[in-house]
């Protein structure tokens, strides 16, 4: 038992001592006995032996050091992992897309009759242009929208960048007191789209950009009552401040 536990001891040492000196060790038991008569003249093979190595030892016991140091490395790796805190193992890995770098929300919305969003597209009087018939039939009974935020960079210069995009499309075919129907034929899709960057005490600076385009025959010129092709809030750009509180935001 004695001789067990001082081998056991001995190649401990030899394996930490192997990942600290490099080519000088062989882990093995220390005693081997010979096979041959003679043998003592020619060197063992697996021995434990701290002078110089003829060039062919080297080269096996290079090897044989660098994977058990590369073990001994992947085992402290192992072994250490589970050591990490919970504030670090949240903490994104790298300097692109962090954890929740894709957020926002979509959203869908029914009109009730007589409560169809107008697009600003046509008149008011639509429906004296042929009544239930009219070619202006830009009120919505459906609307699909949503809100997306892209911040893709978690360090560096760009860290506080986003960018985000908030879409709306309007589906219907409707007269105001002529005609109200469940139909979802696509009229329009509006596009707000911008680039914002994150200030101290929950500011944000955002520069922003509006525009509408038009489906099917909406692109085409609607009879009488029809104002043009700018939508409900025409095209236009800002420049915004905004402040967030009360835990809105990130």
């Amino acid at each position: 038992m004695r001789a067990l536990r001082r081998l056991r001891q001995d190649n401990v040492n030899n394996l930490q001592s192997c990942l600290h000196s490099g080519f000088k060790i062989h882990w093995a038991p220390s005693e081997q006995p010979s096979q041959t008569a003679g043998s003592e003249d020619q060197p063992r093979v697996l021995t434990q032996y701290g002078g110089p190595l003829p060039d062919h030892r080297v080269r096996v016991g290079g090897a044989m050091t660098l994977k058990l140091r590369f073990a001994g490395l992947f085992c402290l790796l192992l072994l250490g992992a589970p050591g990490q805190s919970a504030g670090q193992a949240d903490q994104p890995d790298g300097d692109f897309f962090p954890r929740n770098w894709v957020r926002g929300y979509i959203e869908g919305a029914v009109a009730p009759p007589h409560n169809e969003p107008d697009l600003n597209r046509c008149a008011s009087w639509a429906g004296s242009d042929g009544g239930a018939h009219a070619p202006c039939t830009a009120f919505a009974r459906y609307v699909l929208s949503g809100y997306i935020e892209l911040q893709p960079m978690s360090s560096g210069p760009l860290k506080h960048f986003f960018l985000f995009a908030q879409p709306q499309m309007f589906l219907g075919k409707n007269v105001p007191q002529f005609s109200y129907t469940a139909s979802a034929a696509p009229m329009a899709f509006a596009t707000l789209i911008g680039v914002g960057v994150q200030l101290p005490k929950n500011f944000e600076l955002r520069l922003t950009n509006y525009h509408v385009d038009w489906f099917g025959h909406y692109n085409s010129y609607l009879g009488k009552a029809d104002m043009g092709k700018n939508g409900p809030l025409g095209l236009y750009t800002t420049i915004s401040a905004r402040w967030n509180f009360g835990g809105w935001g990130r």
